[in-house]
């Protein structure tokens, strides 16, 4: 399943680490990080940094 399909169409770094131990993935931030720039260089999502939410596009 899609993790970003799992999430709300705005949510925090925490709730993707929620749903990351939900299926069994490693919570490293790290790693954690790296999925969200991957997202965001595919324009799936935008950083707010002002309320430090994540938005899907």
């Amino acid at each position: 399943m899609n993790m970003l399909m799992m999430l709300k169409s705005e949510f925090k770094i925490e709730d993707l680490i929620v749903v990351r131990k939900k299926l069994g993935k490693t919570c490293d931030l790290h790693i954690v990080k790296s999925q969200l720039f991957t997202w965001r260089s595919r324009n799936l999502i935008d950083f707010d940094d002002i309320n430090g939410l994540i938005r899907k596009i």
